[in-house]
């Protein structure tokens, strides 16, 4: 303002539009706190004499920088002003609220927006626009704004998508509504879209805080079932996944039990996973897992460790097609890693290790049980083992052979006796 300073003690008068001018420059260099200050002691000073065209300005500027609060302040102040404001503003104003997810601007002028081309006979707010209002009511929790921006959508005759109906989820849970959480999944459903894991996040984050909740969710499905509605497998793998991090391991095994009453579709690798995943190995797990593999036939990609465990468990307790499985998984997953020692071009690159050899505690175990049941494919994993490890070959193939030397010795004993 120095420079307004200079202008007055030499009796120049600086009018509206020098203020105008010096206002516009501080924007054009990126002033924007003090552009507004000044333009409020403008205001304040009871010389509102600025243009019009310079509150135009400041309204389009603040809210293509994000400004939204300050923007909506300064559409107010254009408002006061004896020209008419453009309509355009407010749909402009909405969009940048909406999509920085200012609630309160969103609110006020989605309000406006809406009653005016409501009584004018418009079609606008755009649709990108109106999911930005959706993301924004269900940010806030406001189930009223939601469903009166999907309504919107509806009409229009808009093909709803999965991003349609996350946020109105969200804004379930945001009211602490979970059976709408709920019931939304199926509407999902209904709408011949199948939920993922994906749009359960939020429902899985509430149940974690609340794991008290889950039975009274379960029970809520199946209200849902007798109401008509089709159950989506996501919407019980969510209850699932909340007693399995809780580790009540029975209680979600309970879950995948009764819910087998009301499926209409077969369980998926989301509802074993968190089973298969849980921290402590035990009985049900191993029951998980054959569950698992007589639905899909074939093994989730577990990390490797949690896989040679539960290959190993199985093979102990007997389950050698469940062992098997999981002990191949493993190759499966370390066929597709390699490694190099450094990314430099023209320095050799090395393969990983053997998985068999990384895992090589939980290969012995495994052809231990099954040498000492006898069982039919000993061989054939010996076999195997000798092209892959052979100092594993040799300590197991004495194993064989103490047991034979053995067998003979109690042969021979019994035959001496009689």
């Amino acid at each position: 303002m120095s420079i307004f300073t200079s202008l007055k003690n030499d009796w120049i008068d600086a009018g509206p539009n020098h203020n105008a001018y010096y206002l516009v420059g501080l924007l054009r260099d990126g002033q924007y706190e003090l552009a507004l200050d000044i333009l409020e002691n403008i205001r304040a000073a009871s010389r509102n004499t600025l243009p019009t065209w310079v509150y135009d300005i400041f309204v389009l500027v603040y809210g293509q920088k994000g400004f939204v609060a300050e923007a909506v302040k300064l559409l107010e102040y254009r408002r006061a002003q004896a020209v008419s404001t453009p309509e355009d503003f407010a749909h402009f104003l909405l969009d940048a609220c909406s999509s920085a997810l200012y609630y309160k601007g969103t609110k006020e002028l989605w309000q406006e927006v809406v009653a005016t081309e409501a009584v004018a006979g418009k079609h606008a707010p755009s649709d990108g626009t109106v999911q930005h209002v959706l993301n924004t009511a269900a940010a806030h929790g406001d189930m009223e704004l939601a469903m009166q921006a999907l309504d919107v959508l509806v009409e229009r005759n808009v093909q709803m998508r999965v991003h349609h109906f996350e946020p109105i989820i969200d804004a379930y849970l945001s009211s602490k509504d979970v059976d709408g959480a709920l019931r939304m999944l199926c509407v999902m459903k209904r709408a011949g879209l199948d939920p993922q894991k994906e749009s359960t996040r939020s429902l899985f984050m509430w149940l974690r805080e609340v794991p008290d909740q889950v039975e009274s969710c379960f029970k809520s499905l199946e209200e849902l079932k007798k109401s008509g509605y089709d159950i989506p497998v996501a919407a019980v793998n969510v209850l699932i996944e909340a007693r399995c991090v809780s580790a009540n391991i029975s209680g979600a095994a309970n879950i995948y039990a009764k819910s087998q009453k009301f499926l209409d579709v077969a369980p998926n690798s989301d509802t074993f996973r968190p089973f298969l995943e849980a921290d402590a190995l035990s009985a049900m797990v191993l029951d998980m897992a054959q569950e698992s593999l007589r639905h899909s036939g074939c093994v989730p990609a577990l990390p490797t460790r949690r896989l040679a465990q539960i290959a190993r468990l199985a093979a102990k307790r007997g389950l050698f097609d469940v062992s098997g499985a999981y002990l191949f998984k493993i190759d499966e997953l370390y066929a597709t890693e390699t490694c190099t020692t450094s990314s430099k071009p023209g320095e050799q690159a090395f393969e990983v290790p053997d998985a068999w050899v990384m895992h090589e505690s939980e290969v012995r175990d495994i052809a231990q049980a099954l040498l000492a049941v006898d069982h039919g494919r000993w061989s054939d994993l010996l076999a195997q083992i000798h092209g892959r490890n052979e100092a594993l070959a040799q300590e197991l193939r004495s194993m064989e052979k103490s047991a034979k030397d053995g067998g003979k010795e109690r042969t021979v004993a019994s035959v001496g006796e009689l």
